[in-house]
């Protein structure tokens, strides 16, 4: 992505740089909003067969709240890859320092009245806060407006629906590496074939040939 947007930012291509970051931050979606949703329905199953039903009730609630920062902080890497193509960084270092002060200012105040749940919380809360001034200042830096930046997300999103549906309908997901494997499969399917679907209103229609 980043050599992509430095070559269109040297020949002054700034049509072709917004398209890549929109095309790279829909592209990166479609693989975290499953992930993340998968967290949610999947991730408790996963650690009960993993490391025992003990240990998963203790540890889901903190990985549910990481997962809140899973598809932003995507997004936000897509971001950051066309911050660097353009060299623009003074703010997202700065930013990024302010994140890294929330982080162990939050900690220090969380992880002793709520645990592992208040870090969680203390590295979630700031990541987000970060995630989203990365995003609005590459959107800035790219002439993306909230609307055109918002139909990255559009299509990801909805084809989420589709997953969390299934996975919401087939209720408690077996301990077992073959339950938890066939019950990805059975929302990541109907998934790809969605994705696909949306995908065909981005690809560029060929002129069609005059006989």
């Amino acid at each position: 992505l980043t050599p992509g947007v430095s070559g269109r930012d040297a020949r002054g291509d700034a049509a072709g740089v917004r398209r890549l970051f929109l095309a790279a931050t829909r592209g990166v979606l479609y693989l975290a909003v499953p992930l993340n949703l998968g967290v949610w329905f999947l991730g408790r199953a996963f650690l009960a067969r993993w490391v025992g039903p003990d240990l998963a009730d203790a540890s889901f609630p903190a990985a549910a709240v990481l997962a809140l920062a899973l598809a932003v902080g995507v997004a936000q890497s897509a971001a950051a890859r066309v911050l660097y193509g353009l060299g623009r960084l003074r703010w997202f270092a700065r930013l990024a320092v302010l994140e890294a002060m929330a982080n162990v200012g939050l900690t220090a105040a969380l992880v002793g009245p709520f645990g592992v749940v208040g870090a969680a919380v203390a590295a979630a809360g700031p990541n987000v806060l970060f995630c989203a001034a990365v995003v609005g200042l590459t959107r800035r830096a790219v002439g993306v407006g909230r609307r055109e930046y918002a139909t990255a997300w559009a299509g990801p999103l909805a084809a989420g629906l589709v997953p969390a549906a299934v996975w919401w309908g087939l209720g408690a997901v077996p301990a077992t590496w073959g339950g938890i494997a066939a019950t990805a499969a059975a929302g990541l399917a109907p998934y790809a074939v969605v994705v696909v679907l949306i995908e065909r209103r981005h690809s560029p229609r060929r002129p069609s040939n005059s006989v």
